[in-house]
């Protein structure tokens, strides 16, 4: 019984990376969305999984690895098919070779922990939406439009300071440092966001006495 269970809740994760991933290949070929492909991806994983922030945070790190991996792949495999790649790799140095790999490690790594960010994000989501439903219709949606207005508005400000403290501090170093400073501003907002919403539902549930102890 227990390796059945094992078999199908590998199989439905399986397929749930495989969705995140998917949409996170569109995304990263698309302009605007590549640079939050990641935490999309990962985010959708981890809202299809349903198994809380710290499942969320595990399955959206393998679905921003899968989503680093693949566009590297097709990004390759067209560099190929064009004729970039044949005689090129010859006249780079060792040490340039060396710093190109370093370099997509380095990407690989951001788009794993953006993935992670992602699914924890995802998976609180999912979490407070379905808390919402369950207890729709006794208290009205106003609570609940005004925890959304609230958070997009915290997020909106986070991706905004964050986005151009990355920028400018990484100005001197980077360039373009915009093409830093966009992707972790999204991630700080997005964190932002699910945060408050998250509080101001919990708080909003305690006041109705259905976090408490006993409650019914």
């Amino acid at each position: 019984m227990n390796l059945s269970i094992r078999r199908a809740v590998t199989r439905r994760t399986a397929r749930n990376v495989s969705a995140g991933v998917a949409v996170g290949v569109v995304a990263a070929f698309l302009p605007l969305l590549s640079l939050f492909a990641p935490l999309l991806a990962g985010g959708i994983t981890a809202y299809l999984e349903r198994a809380g922030a710290r499942r969320g945070a595990l399955v959206g790190a393998a679905t921003g690895l899968g989503v680093s991996l693949l566009t590297s792949a097709v990004t390759l495999g067209v560099a190929v098919a064009n004729g970039a790649v044949g005689g090129f790799a010859d006249g780079v140095p060792f040490l340039g070779l060396l710093l190109a790999g370093a370099l997509w490690t380095a990407s690989a790594a951001a788009q794993t922990v953006a993935g992670a960010v992602g699914g924890a994000a995802g998976a609180v989501v999912e979490a407070d939406r379905t808390r919402f439903a369950a207890r729709l219709g006794t208290d009205g949606s106003r609570s609940s439009f005004v925890a959304v207005v609230g958070s997009l508005a915290v997020g909106l400000v986070a991706f905004v300071a964050v986005g151009l403290a990355v920028t400018a501090a990484l100005d001197p170093y980077v360039w373009p440092s915009l093409l830093v400073g966009i992707p972790v501003g999204g991630v700080a907002g997005v964190v932002a966001a699910v945060l408050v919403h998250h509080v101001l539902a919990t708080r909003r549930d305690a006041g109705d006495g259905r976090g408490k102890p006993g409650a019914s």
